[in-house]
């Protein structure tokens, strides 16, 4: 990524890099700039406002009202989402909005995790998606494996309470059975004296 960068820092600073309109790289690049925190603060603000028209519409009127804006609910979702999360999150707030979407659809906990173990300021938004897709992975293998640990120590514990209770008729047999030839033998013996 750093390579990238330097590449950059050197096609803007070649000063025979002036566009049709007069305009140099540098100056394009700061116009751009500008607009893209612009397009951030445009989608931060139709967030807000669409959760704003939201509440305010009563039920069965959300669907409508978005098809009368030509934004499918899923956008909608989105931007209100954006919304409400990336305003107050500064590593949120420095990344491509697609990448920002990605990361808001985690549960808050998880994606404090996941943005501590990867380092998302210098990934694309499909590198940062397809981490997630295998942290998503992982977690579902781990909660399997964790699932069947749990269904093999419940069988375990059953089989344990089976023995032991086995265990106790067994001991229960044997001791009646030692009480009986005991008796059989005292009959025995009685019977001996007797002859």
């Amino acid at each position: 990524m750093h390579e990238v960068a330097q590449m950059q820092n050197e096609i803007m600073t070649s000063a025979q890099n002036v566009a049709l309109s007069g305009r140099s790289v540098d100056e394009i690049t700061a116009d751009i700039r500008v607009n893209y925190r612009n397009a951030k603060a445009s989608i931060v603000a139709i967030g807000r406002d669409l959760a704003e028209v939201k509440q305010m519409l009563n039920h069965g009127e959300w669907l409508p009202y978005l098809q009368g804006l030509n934004i499918s609910v899923s956008s909608a979702e989105n931007y209100m989402r954006y919304a409400a999360e990336v305003p107050g999150n500064d590593q949120l707030a420095a990344l491509p909005y697609s990448a920002a979407i990605a990361l808001i659809a985690l549960p808050e906990d998880e994606r404090e995790q996941f943005m501590q173990d990867n380092d998302i300021e210098d990934k694309s938004a499909a590198e940062i998606k397809r981490l997630i897709a295998a942290t998503k992975q992982e977690a579902e293998k781990r909660k399997k494996a964790e699932e069947a640990l749990s269904q093999a120590q419940t069988v375990l514990s059953v089989a344990e309470r089976g023995r032991d209770a086995y265990k106790e008729q067994l001991d229960k047999a044997q001791e009646k059975m030692e009480y009986l030839e005991a008796q059989l033998d005292r009959e025995q013996n009685l019977s001996l004296i007797h002859i």
